[in-house]
């Protein structure tokens, strides 16, 4: 009679121990969900930031721009066709997209104001 009463032991042994290990998994998954949390916020973070330091330098090539514009250096259009150069050959030294979108952005920046300009004339 005693062997049937270790074959019923051995059931309850084995659930615990799944339970454990599935716990630990558990664990385990808590953790790395956490972490990749933590590296999201710092990717979004850092996201920002750049935003930021690309929005100043919009802000500095449009001073820049108007100052060269206002001492009858270069005007607008002339500067935007610069740009539009830049482009081409970006695009030919296969340059990556965001490089070649930051740069359509200024043209595209220096266009604007130009017709803003001749408006603001007429």
């Amino acid at each position: 009679m005693q062997a049937p009463a270790m074959m019923q032991s051995a059931p309850v042994v084995a659930p615990d121990l799944a339970t454990e290990h599935l716990t630990q998994q558990m664990l385990t998954l808590v953790e790395i969900a956490a972490t990749q949390d933590r590296q999201i916020q710092a990717l979004k973070t850092r996201c920002e930031r750049l935003e930021r330091r690309e929005q100043a330098g919009m802000v500095a090539f449009t001073a820049f721009f108007h100052i060269l514009d206002a001492n009858r250096v270069s005007d607008l259009a002339a500067m935007a066709g610069v740009f539009g150069n830049l482009i081409g050959q970006a695009q030919q030294l296969d340059l990556p997209e965001d490089s070649i979108l930051y740069l359509r952005q200024i043209e595209t920046m220096l266009r604007d104001q130009h017709s803003d300009d001749q408006d603001t004339a007429s």
